[in-house]
């Protein structure tokens, strides 16, 4: 199993709404509530996301690389999840 992190912004309505299918994953999938996972927003943690290269929010790592970005559809989140759950 691999970590998680997720870019946000409080503001973006993208963001929101990646924030809510992750919601709907965890409870369609308790078992990913193993998964860790960092949520990151972009104007509270700069020093943080700096090291990290990206265009649009919101933006998911796994295991630290890149995995997807926004435009994001609701199948891309549990694809995160689940590749996180099944890699080591």
């Amino acid at each position: 199993m691999k970590d998680i992190m997720l870019f946000t912004r409080q503001d973006d309505p993208y963001c929101l709404q990646a924030k809510d299918w992750v919601r709907e994953l965890l409870l369609l999938h308790p078992e990913y509530e193993d998964i860790p996972l960092t949520e990151l927003d972009v104007n509270e943690r700069p020093d943080i996301v700096a090291r990290y290269h990206y265009t649009f929010l919101p933006v998911f790592f796994v295991g630290g690389a890149k995995l997807c970005e926004c435009p994001l559809k609701k199948e891309r989140v549990a694809e995160v999840f689940d590749r996180a759950w099944n890699e080591t």
